[in-house]
């Protein structure tokens, strides 16, 4: 069993398996599922040979770590609010909300984040009401 290390992205994480003989069809399972998981954590993962010819199981321990989350910064000009984090953490959405007990985040869709001296950025208006706005990204 192999490719049993991988980081979190939100797609399925398989393990691999090479058979000797070659191309032997492997059976995999994980923690019992045959759906290779999603998420962060330890999965069992156990290969299962059953040829007219061969028969035989491997057991071993497939990790998925925690992506590291972007240092998330932001800067105040005299129109808007940049928010930044780096540009090699792909695929994070910008969020805001307005009221923290709430919880109701919503996609900050426009304006589009851009390439800004290797780093993703949106430039952000002033926000039209005088209260609090908090940001996050999110994957």
């Amino acid at each position: 069993l192999g490719n049993l290390s991988q980081t979190y992205d939100g797609t399925a994480k398989s393990a691999t398996a090479t058979t000797t003989p070659t191309n032997l069809t492997v059976n995999l399972t994980y923690g019992g599922s045959a759906n290779a998981p999603t998420n962060a954590g330890s999965y069992t993962v156990i290969g299962t040979i059953n040829n007219t010819n061969w028969q035989g199981s491997a057991t071993n321990t497939l990790v998925i770590s925690s992506a590291s989350r972007p240092q998330m910064s932001l800067a105040l000009t005299r129109t808007n609010l940049a928010v930044s984090w780096p540009y090699a953490n792909t695929g994070y959405t910008l969020q805001s909300c307005t009221n923290l007990t709430l919880g109701n985040w919503l996609n900050v869709t426009s304006p589009a984040a851009q390439n800004v001296g290797g780093n993703w950025q949106v430039s952000l208006p002033p926000a039209t009401n005088a209260g609090a706005m908090f940001y996050r990204l999110l994957k």
